[in-house]
């Protein structure tokens, strides 16, 4: 399900809305995103790894200066506007100035488009529950939602989380209507017993 999800976001972002534009920021379909939900242990950094390693588009995606149009962060911890900031312009280039939030998140906007990156990968994004600050916790959706609402230059978004990142995610309508989620459930040993002796077999 996640394959076939990533699969269709590529598709999507090869598209033009105007035949007669050039292809661009401004000329593509309204970027969505996918969020991968599930515990710690469900398989979702797993999966995305395997994915990324194997898709003939994103080679060289954690190599830097690579061209790969996808960066991969993880939330840091705190997460805040000014440290996920900071997190996207490392994930571009190495850069040891610490910049305030007014100028992170302009800096990596600017990063984004002169690099021509369309993915952006952002793992854990539950720790923005770890703060009760409730304005650091609208900021981080308005942020979210503008990444693929900018109309200079939108991206694409895959988000991975715990469960309870959900009702943060709900929060706000138009951020949950352009992402897609894919539920890492735990095993079952009746429903998924199959596919665990075959797999014991194989072993």
């Amino acid at each position: 399900e996640f394959a076939f999800q990533f699969d269709e976001m590529i598709r999507e972002c090869g598209q033009r809305k105007n035949l007669d534009l050039p292809h661009g920021g401004t000329d593509r379909p309204e970027p969505s995103g996918i969020a991968l939900i599930g515990d710690s242990g469900a398989g979702k950094t797993t999966a995305l790894t395997h994915y990324l390693n194997s898709s003939r588009f994103f080679e060289g995606y954690d190599i830097e200066n690579s061209g790969c149009q996808l960066i991969r962060v993880s939330a840091p911890s705190p997460l805040t506007l000014r440290t996920l900031g900071m997190a996207v312009l490392r994930a571009m280039y190495k850069t040891k100035r610490e910049f305030r939030e007014s100028e992170a998140w302009p800096r990596a906007l600017f990063q984004l488009e002169e690099r021509m990156i369309l993915f952006i990968v952002i793992e854990d994004v539950q720790r923005v529950l770890h703060q009760s600050n409730e304005d650091e916790i609208r900021k981080l959706i308005d942020t979210l939602l503008h990444l693929m609402t900018n109309l200079k230059w939108p991206v694409y978004l895959i988000i991975t989380g715990m469960p309870e990142l959900k009702p943060f995610l709900e929060i706000d309508w138009q951020l949950r209507r352009r992402l897609k989620y894919v539920d890492f459930k735990p095993i079952d040993a009746v429903a998924d017993f199959d596919d665990l002796t075959t797999a014991m077999a194989n072993y």
